[in-house]
C-alpha cells in the first residue's frame, strides 16, 4: 500500500483534507501535515540586506518552532513513497513550498494546487500534479520582502531622525509601499473636506394628487437666490400644469460581480460590523474547513483573491439549483461572465460557496457555524446564486409638466421586474452601502397619464439645497478603492487600516477614517521628500512589476537596486547618517554609563562612539518589562528599566528614574521593590501601603498611594 504524504499550511486545513482524503477511492495510506504557516523569515533585529556579485541577499531564518515543524516533516518524508505539496496557489504559497523543499531536503516532491477544499478539488489536484515549485512566482515574493528591506525599514529610520532632527513633539512609527499611498488618500480626502465651500441654491417644487397619489416635480432650473425661487413661484401660482413630455424608458440593473476579498470586506463591514480581519479570520475558518454532521468540510473557495471568474462546472451547477427552485423568469439561460478590471492577477476562482447541495445550504449548516460565520456564509451564498440570475428592471420614465412656460420634471425610480433582486427582497437586504450614499434613493412611481393631462397642484414651494461636503472614506470604501487602484493585493488588504491605526496616522471613528495630525505631518514629508512612494499612480507601478518578477520577465534585483539607490539618494540630500556611523547623545551616553555601573561591566570602546552600538549595550544589558499603562497619558504600556521607569509614546514624555523611585522608598521605609511600586501606579488605582515611617520620629503610619489624574 503506498504510503503518501501531503504538506499545507494550516492545522485546520489539514484536518479537513486528511477527512476527506480517507474517501479516496485507492489504496493510498495518507498523512496529512500542517507547516503552520511560514517556515522562513526576515527577523526584524537583522534589517541589513547586502549586495553580492550583483545579487541582493537577507538572512532567511527559520524560527524554532519552525524548526520543529522542519524535522517532523523530513521525518514524515523518509517514511512516505510520494510527498505532495499543497499549499496555498499564490506567491506566500509558493515561497512556503519552496522553504519546504530546501530546509526539510526534500528531494523528490509532487506540488498540486487546488483551490476549494473539496473532495472533488483535492483528487483532481493529485491527480494532475502541477510540477515542481514555480521559481519565478518564488522570486516574486522574495522581491516583495527585500523592498520591505530596501524601502520600508530604511525610509521608516530616516523619517524619524528628520521628525526628531526638526524638533516635532510625535515620532513616526514607520512607513511602508503600501501604507504610504493608502495613508495619501486619506490625507487628500481630508485637504478636499477643509477646502470644501457650502453653496446652496433653490429650486421650486411642485407637488401635484394624481390617481389619489402624490407626485413631487422639481423646476429645471436652479436659482442661486431664495428670492429668485419666490418670484418664480408666484409667477405659476396660478398657471396651468399641463402634461408636456412623457418619455418612458427601462433601465436594466444587472447583479454584481462574484465577490472578490475587497468586496466580501466591504459588505460584511456596511451590512454586519465586521471589521476587516474578522470577516478574513470567518473566511478562512470557512474555506480551511468546519465540522459538519457529515464530517468536516471546507465551505467557501480560496478567500483571498481579485477575480471575478466563476468556473463554468460552478455556474452551470448554480443554474441548475435557482431552475429547480425558483420561476424561470428569474433564472439565466446560460453562465453569465464578468470581465476583471486590468491589473488583476486572476490566479484563483471568486470566492463562492464549494457545494451546492441540500446538506451545504446556509440553514442546514448554520447550527455548525458560530453566529458571525453563519451570517457571513449566507452572504456569500446569497451572492453567488445572484450571478447567474437575470437583470432587474427599473421605471426610468421621465416626466416634464409645462407651467406657463416653466418646465418641471420628475424621473420614475420604480422596480418593475425583480430579477436578482429577489433574493435580496427574501433577506431584507438590497445594494452595496457606503459612506456617499447615507439613504437609499426613493421609489418613484410615475401614474398613468397621457400628453395634454392637466394636474392638480396640492403644493408649490421654493426647496434649499446644498451642495454635499465631500465624504471621508469609510472602512468598505477605502479597501475596495485601494483595491481598484492596485495599492494592495488580498493577501494584504485587512491589514491596512490595523496598521495605519497602530501606528497612530488614522483613526476609525464611526466606521469613517480620519487622519491624525501626526498621520498628516508625516504625508506632507512623503509628498515632499519621496512622490514616488506615496504618490497613488506611482505606488501602482510597484505591484506591477512584482507581478512582471513573477512571470519572469524581471528581474528581482534590477527592481530592488532602484529602490536602494533612491533611498540613498534621500540620505545623501538630508544629510542623514545611519546610526552605525553617528556618534551617540550625551544622554544616551549617561544612561549607558548608569547601566554599566549598576550591573558592574566597563562600558565597550566601540558603544561610547557609535549609536548603534551603544543601542545595542543598552538593550542587552537594561532589558525593559512591561508594567502596565502609563500614568501620564494612560494608553501607551509603561515600561522599566534597570535605570528608568517611561512611557516612549509620541508626543508623552513620561519619565520617573529609578533612582527617585528608590529614594521615595527609602524616605518612608516601603517594604516594597521599586519595579513593583511602579507597576502599582500604572494599575491607576489607589493602594493601600501599611506601616510607612515618618521623619524624624519614625511614627508608623497607613497611606494611600494614588496616581494624579
Amino acid at each position: 500500500m503506498p504510503n503518501c504524504l501531503l504538506i499545507v499550511e494550516s492545522p485546520a486545513k489539514a484536518a479537513t483534507i486528511e477527512h476527506d482524503l480517507r474517501a479516496r477511492p485507492t489504496e493510498e495510506c495518507w498523512t496529512v501535515r500542517a507547516t503552520g504557516g511560514h517556515l522562513c523569515d526576515l527577523p526584524k533585529e537583522r534589517l541589513g540586506m547586502v549586495q553580492e556579485d550583483g545579487r541582493f541577499v537577507a538572512d532567511w531564518t527559520v524560527s524554532p518552532a519552525g524548526q520543529t515543524r522542519l524535522k517532523e516533516l523530513l521525518a514524515l518524508a523518509k517514511q512516505a513513497d510520494t510527498v505532495f505539496l499543497g499549499v496555498d496557489p499564490d506567491r506566500e504559497g509558493e515561497k512556503i513550498a519552496a522553504d519546504v523543499v530546501r530546509d526539510a531536503g526534500l528531494t523528490e516532491y509532487r506540488r498540486i494546487v487546488f483551490r476549494e477544499i473539496a473532495p472533488a478539488a483535492i483528487f483532481a489536484a493529485i491527480d494532475e500534479q502541477r510540477g515542481p515549485v514555480i521559481a519565478a512566482r518564488v522570486e516574486a515574493q522574495i522581491a516583495r520582502r527585500l523592498v520591505d528591506r530596501a524601502i520600508g525599514y530604511p525610509l521608516s529610520q530616516v523619517l524619524a531622525w528628520d521628525f526628531k532632527r526638526q524638533g516635532c513633539p510625535a515620532l513616526p512609527r514607520g512607513i511602508g509601499r503600501v501604507i504610504a499611498p493608502a495613508l495619501a488618500l486619506l490625507a487628500e480626502a481630508e485637504r478636499n473636506i477643509d477646502a470644501f465651500v457650502p453653496q446652496t441654491h433653490w429650486r421650486v417644487a411642485v407637488e401635484v394628487g394624481v390617481a389619489g397619489e402624490t407626485l413631487r416635480l422639481l423646476h429645471t432650473q436652479k436659482r442661486d437666490r431664495a428670492s429668485e425661487a419666490e418670484a418664480l413661484e408666484r409667477q405659476v401660482a396660478n398657471a396651468i400644469f399641463q402634461v408636456c413630455d412623457l418619455r418612458r424608458a427601462c433601465r436594466d440593473v444587472a447583479p454584481y460581480p462574484p465577490l472578490t476579498t475587497a468586496r466580501l470586506q466591504r459588505n460584511a463591514f456596511y451590512l454586519f460590523g465586521f471589521a476587516p480581519e474578522r470577516t478574513m479570520q470567518l473566511a478562512q475558518e470557512l474555506y480551511e474547513g468546519v465540522d459538519l454532521p457529515a464530517g468536516r468540510t471546507g465551505l467557501i473557495t480560496y478567500p483571498r483573491t481579485d477575480s471575478h471568474a466563476l468556473s463554468t462546472e460552478a455556474a452551470g451547477r448554480i443554474i441548475a439549483l435557482l431552475a429547480a427552485h425558483l420561476d424561470p423568469d428569474l433564472v439565466a439561460t446560460q453562465p453569465r461572465v464578468y470581465p476583471n478590471r486590468a491589473g488583476t492577477q486572476g490566479a484563483h476562482e471568486a470566492i463562492r460557496p464549494v457545494r451546492f447541495e441540500p446538506s451545504a445550504w446556509p440553514k442546514a449548516v448554520a447550527e455548525s457555524l458560530s453566529e458571525d460565520a453563519a451570517t457571513l456564509y449566507d452572504f456569500i451564498w446569497r451572492r453567488t446564486l445572484q450571478t447567474q440570475m437575470v437583470d432587474a428592471v427599473y421605471d426610468a420614465s421621465v416626466l416634464e409638466v409645462d407651467a406657463d412656460g416653466e418646465r418641471f420634471r420628475v424621473r420614475a425610480n420604480n422596480c418593475l421586474f425583480e430579477g436578482w433582486e429577489h433574493l435580496d427582497t427574501e433577506a431584507g437586504q438590497s445594494g452595496e452601502p457606503d459612506e456617499t450614499q447615507p439613504t437609499p434613493p426613493p421609489t418613484v412611481r410615475l401614474p398613468q397619464l397621457a400628453m395634454g393631462d392637466r394636474l392638480r397642484i396640492e403644493r408649490l414651494f421654493p426647496q434649499r439645497v446644498e451642495n454635499r461636503c465631500p465624504p471621508r472614506y469609510g472602512v468598505g470604501r477605502f479597501l475596495t478603492t485601494l483595491d481598484q487602484h492596485g495599492l494592495a493585493r488580498p493577501s494584504t488588504l485587512d491589514t491596512v487600516v490595523r496598521s495605519l491605526t497602530a501606528k497612530g496616522y488614522v483613526e476609525a471613528r464611526a466606521g469613517q477614517l480620519r487622519p491624525t495630525a501626526l498621520g498628516i505631518e508625516v504625508d506632507a514629508w512623503l509628498t515632499c521628500q519621496v512622490p514616488w512612494l506615496n504618490a497613488v499612480e506611482s505606488a501602482c507601478t510597484l505591484e506591477q512589476a512584482l507581478d512582471a518578477v513573477e512571470r519572469a520577465e524581471l528581474e528581482r534585483d534590477a527592481l530592488i537596486g532602484d529602490d536602494v539607490q533612491r533611498i540613498e539618494a534621500l540620505k545623501t540630500t538630508l544629510g542623514y547618517r545611519d546610526a552605525s556611523a553617528r556618534p551617540p547623545s550625551e544622554a544616551a551616553l549617561a544612561l549607558a554609563r548608569q547601566v554599566a555601573e549598576r550591573q558592574g561591566i566597563a562600558l565597550p570602546a566601540a558603544a561610547q562612539t557609535s549609536a548603534q552600538a551603544l543601542s545595542q549595550f543598552i538593550a542587552t544589558h537594561d532589558p525593559r518589562e512591561a508594567l502596565g499603562k502609563c500614568p501620564a497619558c494612560g494608553r501607551a504600556t509603561l515600561s522599566g528599566s534597570a535605570v528608568v521607569f517611561d512611557c516612549r509614546a509620541p508626543g508623552c514624555g513620561f519619565r520617573l528614574p529609578r533612582a527617585t523611585v528608590e529614594r521615595f522608598i527609602a524616605q518612608f521605609q516601603l517594604s516594597v521593590e521599586a519595579t513593583a511600586l511602579v507597576r502599582d501606579l500604572a494599575k491607576r488605582k489607589k493602594t493601600l501601603y501599611s506601616g510607612l515611617a515618618s521623619q524624624p520620629r519614625l511614627a508608623r503610619f497607613d497611606a494611600y498611594l494614588v496616581p494624579e489624574r
